[in-house]
């Protein structure tokens, strides 16, 4: 059941993340816009891979005893730590190339 509610509140935080990066799109010119957003998502999927690596590193270490639903948690919560990546890099990003921010 948590993984269930897990998964539903990743989906939220991705349709309000991909709000934010429509409205950073509409706001500015395509060529800041589009640096901004390729910024975001590269530091986004960098986290989102030393994440995943590590739990695969973790779970195929032989001492390390996980079981299934545990990996999945630690896999659900590499994903939000990205996505919250996605929002601090696309917030800080908007700041520094942009005067007037699309949502503070």
């Amino acid at each position: 059941m948590a993984i269930t509610v897990g998964i539903i509140l990743l989906v939220y935080l991705i349709i309000v993340a991909l709000g934010y990066i429509a409205s950073i799109y509409v706001s500015t010119s395509s060529r800041t816009g589009l640096l901004i957003i390729n910024k975001s998502y590269t530091n986004a999927f960098f986290v989102l891979f030393s994440a995943i690596a590590l739990v695969v590193i973790g779970i195929a270490l032989p001492f390390v005893p996980v079981d299934k639903s545990y990996a999945a948690g630690l896999i659900l919560g590499s994903k939000f730590i990205s996505i919250i990546t996605l929002f601090i890099s696309l917030h800080v990003l908007s700041r520094k190339y942009l005067k007037d921010p699309p949502i503070s």
